[in-house]
């Protein structure tokens, strides 16, 4: 039996709501196209990590890469590698790869350091 989109939303604003102190406030800046004017999500509550040693390739992922998680229902666009994140701090990232999503809780973005 397929968990509702309602359910899996509860669910994630519950494991968010869990993760407390860690959760930080980030803006999301989306390109449909490399010439398109950027579409700014702010104010989204992401949980931003490092990867485990196990999971650093060096080809694909980097010790320096981070793995940004955010609520799929929060997700109101279609990710392109155009996509860049600004962090509280000002530092800006680059969406490398998107995993989960549609019929999950949560989307993953591998995020790199660009400015």
């Amino acid at each position: 039996m397929a968990l509702s989109q309602a359910m899996l939303t509860r669910m994630a604003r519950t494991v968010m709501r869990a993760e407390g102190s860690l959760v930080e406030v980030v803006t999301y800046v989306w390109r449909s196209t490399p010439d398109a004017m950027p579409v700014q999500y702010p104010d989204l509550r992401a949980l931003i990590t490092g990867y485990q040693y196990w999971q650093i390739d060096t080809m694909i992922i980097q010790r320096e890469d981070r793995r940004l998680r955010l609520p799929t229902a929060d997700v109101l666009w279609v990710p392109t590698p155009l996509d860049t994140v600004l962090r509280a701090d000002n530092s800006l990232w680059q969406v490398l790869t998107v995993s989960g999503g549609l019929a999950e809780p949560f989307t993953f973005f591998q995020l790199r350091h660009i400015g």
